[in-house]
C-alpha cells in the first residue's frame, strides 16, 4: 500500500510533525504537494471540475482540488490501494500494522475511513467485519465527515472522480465522499475501529498545536430548528451509531 500525505510546500512545521509520526513507526510515505489558492483556476480546468456557483471558500476549493489531483494520480498510476492523509494528523500506536500491508483489506472494502473525526459515527451498527489484525471494520450508513485519513482502491478512485466531475455546484470533498455518496448509496464506505489517526484539533481541542487555516475559512451552515420527525430520526440514528475509538 502506498501512503501519501497532502501538505503545502510551505508548511514546514506540519511536515516535520508528519516525518516524526511516520518515521517513528517505520511507515514509508510520500508528501503530495497541496494545491494553493493561486492555482485553483488552472487545476479546476486540468481536473475538469465545475466551480460555477460554488459556495466553497478558496481554501476549501484548494483542499478539494488537492484530493482530486491525488485521486487522478492513483488512477493514472494504477495504484491498487492508497492511504491518503492530511498533514495535521496523529497516528495511533498500531498504525504501521495497517499501513505497511493491504492484505488485511476485504475485497469488498474499497473506501475505508481510518480517522476519528467525530466520536460517534451515525448509523453504523450493522454490517460488522472482524479483522485478523484485531480491529473491526464496519459499514457506514450515514454522514461521517472528514478526509484526514482514508484508504481507497484504484477502482473507487476512478468512480469518485467521475462522480465529483458531475457536481454542480461543487461541494466540500468530505461532504461528497462521506455524506452524499453514502446516503445516495453510490458507494459503500467503511470505518476502521479503533481508528488509526486523528487530527490535532480533535486530540488537542483547547490547545491545537497544528492550527488549520482551512478551518478558519470553512463556511458552516446555520443550525435549523428540527421538526418532530427529524428529532425522532436523530434519536434512531443515535441508537444505531457506534462510538469511534482512537488508539
Amino acid at each position: 500500500m502506498k501512503c501519501f500525505v497532502i501538505s503545502l510546500l510551505t508548511e514546514k512545521k506540519r511536515r516535520a510533525h508528519i516525518n516524526q509520526e511516520f518515521s517513528s513507526q517505520a511507515i514509508p510515505f510520500e508528501f503530495f504537494d497541496a494545491t494553493t489558492p493561486d492555482l485553483n483556476e488552472a487545476e479546476t480546468t486540468r481536473l475538469q471540475i465545475a466551480t460555477q456557483d460554488t459556495t466553497l471558500s478558496k481554501g476549501e476549493l484548494s483542499c478539494l482540488l488537492s484530493h482530486v489531483a491525488l485521486l487522478q494520480q492513483i488512477v493514472d498510476e494504477s495504484i491498487p490501494y492508497t492511504a491518503i492523509f492530511e498533514d495535521d494528523i496523529h497516528l495511533g500506536k498500531d498504525a504501521g500494522r495497517y499501513l505497511c500491508s493491504e492484505s488485511w483489506i476485504p475485497k469488498t472494502a474499497e473506501l475505508i475511513k481510518v480517522e476519528m473525526f467525530n466520536h460517534i459515527a451515525k448509523g453504523t451498527f450493522l454490517g460488522n467485519h472482524k479483522l485478523a489484525l484485531g480491529a473491526e471494520l464496519f459499514k457506514l450508513r450515514g454522514k461521517h465527515l472528514g478526509t484526514a485519513g482514508y484508504i481507497i482502491s484504484c477502482r473507487m478512485a476512478g468512480l469518485l472522480l467521475s462522480e465529483i466531475r458531475q457536481y454542480q455546484p461543487i461541494e466540500a470533498i468530505d461532504k461528497i465522499m462521506f455524506e452524499e455518496m453514502i446516503t445516495s448509496k453510490k458507494v459503500v464506505a467503511y470505518q476502521l475501529q479503533p481508528a488509526i489517526c486523528a487530527q490535532d484539533d480533535i486530540i488537542n481541542r483547547k490547545n491545537s498545536l497544528l492550527h488549520s487555516s482551512l478551518n478558519d475559512e470553512r463556511i458552516l451552515p446555520a443550525k435549523k430548528k428540527l421538526s418532530l420527525g427529524l428529532k425522532v430520526k436523530r434519536e434512531v440514528d443515535r441508537m444505531l451509531s457506534r462510538r469511534i475509538q482512537f488508539k
